[in-house]
Parts: structure tokens; sequence; C-alpha cells
């Protein structure tokens, strides 16, 4: 199984996961995605990881912690949707390098759902302070 794939599952399972956690889907389907991400972690880890693509993770990670936290509109979360394919490009090394043409649109993909459900779980989180 070449990086591309396993890139396109792992993105395919969270996205799976998102359309779990924000549509009346059943269990049944959040298994799936919990199945098609640990299936691609336990694939990719067979190949040598570069520290850079996890770093630029992390960082897209805390900027998706400021998006929940902070009060600018999409600011950050924008930032972190635009670092998540240098994430995928960077993850392995080159022999085994995620295509372009596979990072970019699956990154981006990948990216812009993260933000929209951080989004769902700011407002969330706003309307139940002001129901308290």
């Amino acid at each position: 199984m070449s990086t591309n794939e396993i890139e396109l599952l792992f993105v395919a399972g969270l996205i799976i996961l998102y359309s779990a956690a924000v549509l009346p889907v059943g269990r049944v389907w959040a298994l799936a995605g919990v199945g098609l991400v640990i299936y691609a972690l336990c694939k990719g880890c067979a190949y040598p990881i570069r520290p850079a693509g996890p770093a630029v993770l992390a960082v897209a990670g805390l900027l998706l912690l400021m998006e929940f936290l902070s009060k600018y509109n999409h600011l950050p979360g924008i930032a972190a949707a635009l670092l998540m394919p240098m994430a995928f490009l960077c993850l392995y090394a080159a022999p085994q390098r995620v295509s372009p043409g596979v990072a970019i649109p699956a990154g981006l993909v990948f990216g812009f759902a993260t933000n929209w459900v951080v989004g769902l779980a700011r407002r969330a989180r706003l309307n139940k302070r002001s129901d308290l």
C-alpha cells in the first residue's frame, strides 16, 4: 500500500468520524471511521516518518485550539487548514513521499472540515454559556 493510499484512508476515516459526530447516523458509521483511521495509522508506521510532518501537524493543532478558544473569526483555523497539506507533504522521506496531487487536495479538505467542526463546537460552547 502506497503512502498516497494511506493518507487518503486516514483523511476519509476522519471525515467519516466528523460526519458521525454531526449527522444523526448510527454507531456503525463511527466505528467504520475509527477502523479506517486505525488501519491507516498501522500501515503508515511501516514507513519512516520524518519529524517535520508531526511538528507541522502539532502547530496546526495548536492553531485549531486557538481558533476554538479565541474570538477571532476563523483566522487561526484557516491558517491551520493551509498548514495541513504542508504537513502531509513533509510526513515521509523522499522515496515514499506523498505526491502533491494527493496531499494538497486531501490536506485542504481535511483542514477545512476540521475548521468547520471546530466552529460548530465553538458555537455550541457559546450557546451553552448563554444558557447558564
